[in-house]
């Protein structure tokens, strides 16, 4: 087919499209981005339409350049491509900077079909930056550890502006960078100069330290640097020791601050308690006393300083103290099949753990801070308890009560009590939710809801965590002890509850109060017959003191002396004195009184040696009967009393079982009547006899 067959073909064809009314439409449009190197390369940007109708032409930053395809007044740009193919690509021959902008193929109007517009197409003339520069110089820059420092360095004249990257000692790095891109000013206003901010705080391990510059964008392959070092003079660096790193409310503790700096001559110190001065505190020790909960988290900071600067350095405490409870649980109220939240937080060191139980049940509900039940039952009602666990310490619990939703459930007593002639007032109570918005009271021949009717009145009061409706009658008279009828309403229905008013009997709280003072004066007067009957026997052994030639006064005893415990040789310079037998059974007690003498209270130093039987035999190894062992050292066979059970002897008349050091001698409770026959008989308590 020839060319002219063919043009004839497609205007046959574009008529034929307009006639059926076929939409103009993009086939190709331009890339969105295209780059290219001013001066050194062509460009093309493609644009191909299908079922054109109306004219073509492209425009550059918003400005047309006409419908030509030699485009008038830029001998560099035409349209090339076959206009019967659709073609309508834009050549740009050679590219220059001046040529960077947004593009876009417009096709106008034509028969039926609108006008289209492709989407922008970016040129990006590309210049290489100029080399970077480093605005504190090339060689090295003075720094001092822990201030900060920004190192500025620029890239000019690059299209697009160069992108910086920091490196230090050949590390790249990315945090804290600050850039920024400007005009450079050039007489086309294409390029651009770029300038990167890196703020640094050098420390010790920074001298000599290298930082680089390297800038680069995409019309040069290999970027370019500035280098420069840093000479680094350091105020002191300081680090904290606690003892001990973990505490208990209560403990002391000791921080030592420790301090290196060039020069560290003649460096000072200074506490901080969260930012607050410490002004009591000097020198690099810090001692805290008897630490609280709240010193938990404080930080605690030292400041050293030398003739550079000052240096510091914090460290949090770290104090182990029991849970406290800081949100409590709130009383629930859902409807049944409903779903019931409890939350409960708290704090401790360690964290607390929560935990969650019904009241009345150790069943573990839940571990976590908050306890959800879902599909609630009537039988879930009831109280909760949140408890807040860290080993070592008591647990910390709160409490909480689920309602479940119901008409009113009235729990006061069915019968209530009253006296002729006295005010009274009869009890509705109910602690269901939701609480109820309106009480009627009714009676025969009579109803009140809320205020003052006559003799009758109404009020509704807070009481228990739910309400209590309150029927207050005057001057109760006979006729007012009958049936009343107490009805509640709540946003779920009403629920009614009959309470009889009956006449009250006073006979049995008379009684009552009768037997209580009764019973009162009957202990009252037995404690005077026991303190009068200890008396009396008191006075009765003093009597037979003096008739045994003893002075005897009854004096308080100002020790806490047991009347149970026996006496022995060094404790008091008094003894029982009693009528002597030769039965050993009698030497160390039987049913009658004895005492005990001092031996200075003897002319001769034996007492009553005189009263012995003459045909007694003194024990072996005593020279008379009273220097003798405490009551219950028997190594002698004469001291041992019949009426005790001991350990079988040996042949040669010695208990073969020793006896030990810290024995005590039976109590007057666990030996009955046979105390007495051992150790004599019991003085009053509260009294001794001394020999005066």
């Amino acid at each position: 087919m020839g060319p002219r067959r063919a043009v004839a073909l497609a205007v046959l064809l574009t008529e034929l499209s307009l006639v059926r009314g076929v939409q103009q439409s993009f086939e190709v449009q331009p890339a969105e981005l295209t780059t290219a190197i001013g001066g050194a390369n062509d460009v093309v940007l493609y644009c191909t339409i299908a079922n054109r109708a109306g004219e073509v032409q492209w425009s550059k930053d918003n400005f047309a350049f006409g419908t030509d395809r030699e485009i008038a007044g830029k001998p560099r740009f035409s349209m090339i491509g076959n206009p019967d193919l659709g073609e309508f690509h834009l050549q740009i021959k050679p590219v220059l900077l001046e040529d960077d902008g947004v593009y876009q193929c417009q096709v106008q109007p034509g028969g039926d079909s609108t006008q289209i517009r492709s989407h922008d197409a970016r040129l990006v003339i590309q210049i290489p930056p100029d080399n970077p520069q480093i605005s504190e110089g090339e060689a090295a820059i003075s720094v001092v550890a822990g201030v900060t420092h920004n190192l500025t360095c620029t890239s000019n004249n690059g299209n697009p502006a160069a992108s910086i990257t920091w490196l230090k000692n050949d590390e790249e790095v990315t945090s804290d960078l600050i850039y920024k891109s400007e005009p450079a000013g050039d007489a086309v206003g294409k390029l651009w100069n770029a300038i990167s901010v890196l703020p640094i705080t050098p420390s010790v391990e920074d001298i000599d330290a290298r930082y680089t510059c390297q800038a680069i964008n995409i019309a040069i392959k290999v970027p370019t640097n500035a280098v420069i070092a840093l000479d680094v003079q350091y105020k002191p660096i300081v680090s904290i020791i606690v003892e001990p790193e973990v505490a208990v409310e209560g403990d002391d503790i000791k921080i030592k601050c420790l301090a290196e700096a060039n020069p560290g001559e003649g460096m000072s110190y200074e506490w901080l308690k969260d930012g607050d001065i410490m002004s009591d505190v000097a020198g690099d020790v810090l001692e805290l006393i008897a630490v609280p909960p709240e010193y938990n988290g404080i930080s605690v900071t030292c400041k050293a300083t030398n003739s550079i600067g000052t240096g510091k350095t914090s460290k949090e405490i770290n104090v182990q103290f029991g849970p406290r409870i800081t949100s409590p649980p709130e009383d629930s109220i859902v409807d049944p099949e409903g779903t019931a939240t409890f939350s409960c937080e708290a704090v401790g060191n360690p964290e607390p753990v929560i935990t969650w139980k019904r009241l009345g049940s150790n069943i573990l509900l839940s571990r976590m801070s908050v306890l959800r039940i879902d599909d609630v039952q009537s039988s879930d009602s009831g109280g909760y308890m949140c408890s807040a666990k860290v080993p070592g310490f008591e647990d910390a619990n709160a409490f909480a009560t689920l309602h479940i939703k119901s008409t009113p459930v009235i729990t006061s007593n069915s019968i209530q009590y009253a006296s002729i002639g006295k005010n009274v007032e009869v009890e509705c109570f109910t602690n269901t939710r939701p609480q109820p918005d309106r009480t009627l009271w009714q009676w025969d021949g009579g109803e009140i809801e809320e205020g003052t009717h006559g003799k009758y009145s109404v009020k509704t009061v807070d009481s228990y965590g739910g309400k209590k409706s309150l029927l207050k009658i005057m001057k109760v008279k006979k006729v007012d002890f009958r049936v009343y009828n107490c009805t509640m309403w709540n946003s779920l229905g009403v629920e009614s509850f009959l309470i009889t008013l009956k006449k009250e009997n006073p006979m049995p709280l008379m009684i009552i109060i009768g037997g209580l003072i009764g019973g009162a004066v009957l202990i009252l007067i037995t404690a005077i017959i026991i303190v009068l009957l200890n008396r009396c026997k008191a006075r009765k052994q003093q009597r037979e003191l003096h008739k045994k030639g003893l002075k005897v006064e009854i004096t308080p005893s100002e020790q806490n002396y047991d009347v149970h415990e026996p006496f022995y040789p060094d404790d008091y310079v008094t003894l029982h004195k009693k009528p002597y037998s030769d039965s050993p059974d009698n030497f160390y007690g039987s049913s009658q009184p004895h005492d005990r003498v001092s031996p200075e209270s003897s002319q001769s130093g034996e007492p009553y040696l005189d009263n012995l039987p003459q045909d007694y035999k003194i024990p072996n190894g005593y020279e008379n009967p009273y220097d003798r062992r405490p009551p219950m050292d028997y190594t002698d066979i004469d001291y041992i009393p019949r009426n005790y059970d001991y350990p079988p002897l040996e042949p040669n008349g010695y208990i073969d079982e020793p006896i030990r050091k810290d024995y005590r001698p039976p109590s007057r409770a666990s030996m009955g009547s046979r105390h007495d026959d051992f150790y004599g008989p019991q003085l009053p308590l509260g009294a001794l006899a001394t020999n005066v």
